[in-house]
């Protein structure tokens, strides 16, 4: 996987997310740092879609974890850096 598979499944995964959700709530993902605004269901929901559909497309597992200093929530201020935090954490 690379950066900008990277991002085109984040993106792809929060599209799957507004189509679930009602128009007030949707995800507006030309905002590079959208994920900001995401609420704490929506949050684990993302990263939960983002787990398996990683391991289902590219037979790789990445663990969401915030333990150790360089992996803090700074990976949910863009699309930018949650792509950045995949790329570094996946298992090859």
């Amino acid at each position: 996987m690379n950066k900008i598979e990277s991002i085109e499944l984040i993106k792809h995964v929060l599209e799957d997310m507004n189509d679930m959700l009602p128009e007030s709530k949707q995800i507006d993902i030309s905002v590079s740092d959208c994920l900001k605004n995401m609420d704490s269901l929506q949050i684990v929901n993302m990263i939960v879609a983002l787990e398996e559909k990683i391991e289902e497309d590219f037979n790789k597992i990445v663990i969401f974890s915030l333990d150790g200093e360089e992996n803090e929530a700074s990976f949910l201020d863009s699309i930018d850096a949650l792509s950045d935090f995949i790329l570094k954490n996946i298992n090859l």
